[in-house]
């Protein structure tokens, strides 16, 4: 349907004299024509122009009858009814040339867009200015809707210099349900030669939808940006699907580290959270962990040892050294592995498909992009940690198969944010360390049971002990749905150096703390895991947090 709006109806309207000069106005021409009735008359008309304005206005009645027109018109028989405008003048300027006159634009601009966003218009042509601009334009609502698109084109002309746009062919075609606005230029030819049409331009009409009522979307160049976002999103819109890209500056092999923003445990500062950040994704792309047993999160021995023996990083790199392919993915649950038949004990990453893209912007310049699955998502603590990670396997596929890192892009059907979620990202430290560093478990039961060591080592084993007891804490304060991950056997293999390097053995008070906590563990790990468990369990370990507490203190 096109609905027509004069924008022209008040041009060359007259304005009123000025008070101050209404007495004197019909004499000023006479009084400065010196008698002379030819340069009088002159006078008299340059006067009364300086009333004349040509306004650029849609009346109240005007939209009143606009909207009562659209709302009587039938509605389509299939599909959604495509609405277009046309009126003479633009929304706003199509060109950046600059214009000084009175009601340039239309008076009462943002009352008319305002109509046109509740009445759904999905497309605009208008004259005035003939600057052959094709566009979308965006009409804000409410904060809390997304803007309403409207397709806008710019009246062509037979301008000097601009013959290949004199004139167009407007085309509507994909009806009823995915509507598209084609356009194509008409050269203005000379003589003996034939008319010539350039390539047709598009721009969909369906896309109108609110993002409220689909996934919603957030995309940017930094972390620190879409981290504070996607918090505040996932804060306010816990449970909805939410895709995050993050385009980072072309060519950078930089590893993803932190935002400035991530909250820092206390007594850490920036760069021990770089180290632990950097620990944390080494450990999480390990082939093999002593927990793929008993916690079967760990990334790498599903990517890199999946069943036992596909190395899934390996194909996709051979597959992306040959031509684009939608093949490079690999997946990290294993239904026979993971899935219960009613799904009630059922225990398996959030990161559930990797999905990797090769893109040439040119033959010489090739980027790997990298697209992230989850079935669930926590922003606060996990989001940074997770984008850290598939950096970490973009900058490795890139250098294998000699191309640049490019995009990272998460999608999670379950955004969450959790600032004190239990466990927290510290994923047992002491079970990372008995993959990555065992040395650093007989170093802290050093320290705790008194060693004066005061190296650089020394002191970072102490922070990450803080930080593990942080994570301990927080998981006795609360269950998390997708579990919650204590020491196992990082825990049990310090407790054992703790019996070596104290005098009274396992008769030692400290070895016997350690030790309630491991028993602890073990029988929440071995128990059906229900509520009660996880009381029973909370009960006996928040006493024993309390004693090593001391023991922490002391060693400070």
């Amino acid at each position: 349907m096109f609905f027509p709006v004069n924008t022209s109806n008040w041009s060359q309207v007259r304005s009123h004299v000025p008070q101050e000069l209404t007495t004197v106005w019909e004499e000023l021409a006479e009084a400065v024509s010196g008698a002379d009735s030819v340069v009088e008359g002159k006078i008299r008309k340059a006067l009364n122009s300086l009333l004349d304005y040509d306004m650029a206005h849609v009346s109240n009645e005007q939209l009143a009858v606009l909207s009562r027109t659209i709302a009587d018109t039938p509605a389509a028989a299939k599909g959604t009814q495509i609405r277009l405008v046309v009126m003479h003048h633009h929304l706003r300027n199509p060109t950046i040339r600059f214009e000084l006159k009175p009601f340039e634009g239309i008076s009462n601009l943002e009352h008319l867009r305002s109509v046109l966003r509740e009445n759904r218009i999905d497309a605009l042509l208008h004259g005035h200015k003939h600057q052959h601009a094709l566009r979308y334009e965006y009409i804000e609502a409410a904060p809390d809707l997304a803007p309403h698109r409207i397709a806008v084109l710019s009246g062509s002309t037979f301008e000097e210099g601009k013959e290949e746009d004199a004139a167009r062919i407007l085309t509507l075609s994909g009806f009823p349900f995915a509507t598209d606005f084609s356009i194509e230029k008409i050269a203005l030819p000379n003589s003996g030669l034939r008319l010539s049409k350039g390539e047709p331009e598009h721009l969909p009409l369906w896309e109108r939808e609110s993002a409220r009522s689909g996934p919603i979307t957030l995309s940017g160049s930094t972390v620190e940006d879409l981290y504070a976002r996607a918090t505040r999103v996932a804060d306010t819109n816990p449970g909805e699907t939410l895709i995050v890209h993050l385009d980072l500056p072309a060519g950078s092999i930089d590893a993803v580290n932190l935002p400035d923003n991530y909250p820092l445990p206390i007594g850490f500062n920036r760069s021990d959270m770089d180290r632990w950040l950097r620990e944390l994704v080494t450990w999480w792309q390990l082939p093999r962990s002593r927990r793929d047993n008993d916690f079967p999160y760990p990334h790498g021995s599903r990517l890199r040892l999946f069943g036992g023996k596909l190395n899934q990083i390996k194909r996709i790199t051979s597959l992306l050294k040959g031509k684009p392919t939608s093949r490079a993915m690999a997946v990290l649950v294993d239904p026979l592995r993971d899935f219960d038949l009613d799904g009630v004990k059922e225990a398996f990453p959030s990161f559930t498909i990797l999905q990797v893209k090769k893109r040439a912007v040119s033959p010489s310049e090739i980027y790997v992009d990298v697209i992230g699955i989850y079935r669930a998502q926590e922003f606060s603590q996990w989001w940074p940690v997770n984008v850290a990670e598939l950096r970490y396997l973009q900058v490795q596929i890139a250098r294998a198969i000699k191309a640049k890192p490019g995009r990272i892009t998460t999608i999670t059907t379950d955004a969450r944010s959790k600032p004190h979620a239990p466990g927290q990202v510290a994923v047992p430290i002491f079970d990372r360390w008995l993959d990555q560093d065992p040395a650093k478990l007989f170093l802290l039961g050093s320290a705790l049971a008194g060693s004066s060591n005061r190296s650089e080592i020394y002191r970072e084993v102490l922070k990450d002990w803080h930080l593990a007891l942080d994570g301990l804490e927080a998981a006795v304060n609360g269950v998390d749905a997708d579990g919650t991950p204590i020491p196992s056997e990082g825990l049990r293999t310090l407790t054992e150096y703790i019996a070596l390097v104290l005098p009274a053995g396992t008769a030692s008070p400290l070895y016997q703390t350690f030790n309630s906590l491991v028993i602890a563990n073990d029988r929440y790990e071995e128990s059906e895991r229900e509520d009660d468990d996880f009381t029973k369990w909370a009960v006996a370990v928040r006493p024993l947090i309390n004693e090593l507490r001391k023991i922490d203190v002391a060693t400070q």
